[in-house]
């Protein structure tokens, strides 16, 4: 949600794994293992597929679509068709490129620094939007916002984790969004959960909101 107009700007696919007994499993409990057998690929390609198909029907029906995001793995980076995948499905359904977010998340970026430059701007070359998930999540490198010519900085969680009484938290959270914001990068917090701390990003700057507060 728009941080100052608190209108639906954006959303974020996310996979679960739903048992035939209809119990919830979460990704933390599979991805790892996706990863090392291969399956991974085929299911974030799954849930773009699913992406494209949800942005469809939303302009079929006329409702104006906002931009989805969708994860991938590190793995893609290293696969030559990989920016001609996500063609192949966003056409198959007819969607704007402008309403998909390719998402990596900050390690990967940072452990495949040369390779994602060259996605970064295959990607934009077609008109995608591509966000740095979960910044400040592990070891944060402050380069890596001068290296990347990403479009969105998404805040990792545990930014919104120190007690509101500890004045280094907040400066540390708005220096950051400060620097994002000098970069003329947008700035996504995730894991706001309170109005309080949705006031302290507004004083902040930061661009967007995302988080049980609003949904």
């Amino acid at each position: 949600y728009d941080a100052l107009t608190e209108t639906l700007v954006g959303a974020e696919a996310l996979v679960r794994w739903m048992r035939p007994d209809g119990t919830m499993v979460f990704p933390d409990r599979f991805i790892k293992l996706f990863e090392h057998n291969g399956q991974i690929m085929k299911l974030d390609f799954c849930m773009l597929d699913q992406v494209c198909k949800t942005q469809r029907e939303f302009i079929d029906a006329g409702i104006t679509p906002v931009p989805i995001s969708v994860n991938f793995s590190a793995v893609h980076l290293y696969s030559h068709d990989f920016v001609e995948s996500i063609n192949k499905i966003t056409e198959q359904y007819s969607v704007p490129h402008r309403l998909i977010e390719i998402e990596f998340t900050e390690s990967t970026m940072i452990e495949n620094l040369s390779v994602v430059k060259n996605i970064i701007s295959t990607l934009h070359q077609f008109g995608y939007v591509v966000a740095m998930d979960d910044f400040g999540s592990g070891y944060s490198s402050l380069n890596v916002l001068k290296e990347l010519t990403v479009d969105i900085v998404k805040l990792d969680r545990e930014f919104m984790q120190f007690d509101e009484k500890t004045v280094k938290g907040e400066l540390v959270v708005q220096s950051v969004i400060k620097l994002a914001k000098n970069l003329s990068l947008i700035t996504v917090a995730e894991g706001v959960e309170k109005g309080q701390q949705l006031e302290f990003l507004r004083h902040c700057g930061c661009d967007i909101i995302q988080g049980y507060y609003f949904s």
